[in-house]
């Protein structure tokens, strides 16, 4: 078992406290040397067992914890101190930073109250965050890119997806800034420069369409059924231009796709 101890005093507020940091992987005994430390601290009574902290992932760890602590006491014949043990704040991480914010809510300025949440409450806890800051302007545009990319395209999921990831890996909001100014210069890089306006690539790529359409029908009037699906794909992706609602998926079909081998095309 890899054991890392940090031995106080490390002061927190007005009172020092000693901090003992145990990792390792499952199955490795931290449960066992977590009951040694609990009894070694009360029998030396350098903790008071009421005052102890100890939080876990699960409630089953939870218990399993209190249970190998107060056994070894008992043991020791520390019959008042396992009895004592019962009040201290062992649980989960939720169950004992909840218990605080309880029994220190009005201190905190906070409801007695509280409730960990659902995953339709988070979901409207985040609707509510981004009502705040995106403002209905700024929505709109974000909306528009259902119609560019992908017809399930939900903006509020997306972002969603990428405070989790920030959370996971510990990206402040700065670290946001710097990622997203990273990501613009590679998808730039990526894309090479432009000098052209939106209006004038529609353009250009409407006529590419057109031409190419017409240099089929002029070579010949091939009816295999490989070129009327191009032409048809062809026809659509036209279509969805003109009403400004052209996907980059079929565009990129249409690129990748062509008609019998013997026609050419311009696109």
């Amino acid at each position: 078992m890899q054991v890392l101890q940090l031995r106080g005093p490390v002061r927190t507020g007005r009172c020092p406290v000693n901090v003992h940091i145990i990792t390792a992987s499952a199955g490795t005994g931290k449960t066992t040397r977590l009951a040694e430390l609990l009894d070694q601290s009360i029998s030396d009574a350098s903790a008071r067992p009421e005052a102890i902290l100890a939080t876990t992932f699960t409630r089953q760890a939870a218990a399993e914890l209190q249970n190998r602590a107060r056994t070894r006491l008992l043991q020791n014949g520390h019959g008042q101190a396992a009895q004592a043990l019962l009040t201290a704040r062992i649980g989960t991480v939720n169950a004992v930073c909840g218990a605080l914010v309880t029994d220190f809510s009005f201190e905190l300025g906070l409801s007695p109250e509280l409730r960990v949440l659902d995953d339709v409450g988070a979901e409207l806890e985040l609707e509510r965050a981004l009502a705040s800051v995106v403002t209905d302007e700024l929505s709109d545009r974000l909306q528009a890119f259902q119609g560019k990319f992908d017809g399930k395209f939900d903006w509020h999921y997306e972002v969603r997806q990428l405070i989790e990831g920030a959370r996971a890996n510990g990206i402040d909001a700065d670290g946001m800034a710097i990622s997203a100014r990273r990501s613009i210069a590679s998808l730039d890089e990526c894309l090479g420069p432009t000098t052209e306006t939106e209006t004038s690539l529609d353009n250009a790529l409407l006529a590419a369409i057109d031409q190419t359409l017409a240099d089929i029908a002029t070579v010949t009037a091939d009816g295999t059924g490989v070129t009327r699906k191009y032409c048809s794909l062809l026809k659509d992706c036209r279509q969805d231009l003109v009403r400004r609602r052209l996907r980059w998926g079929s565009l990129g079909k249409a690129w990748q796709g062509a008609p019998r081998k013997e026609i050419g095309a311009s696109l």
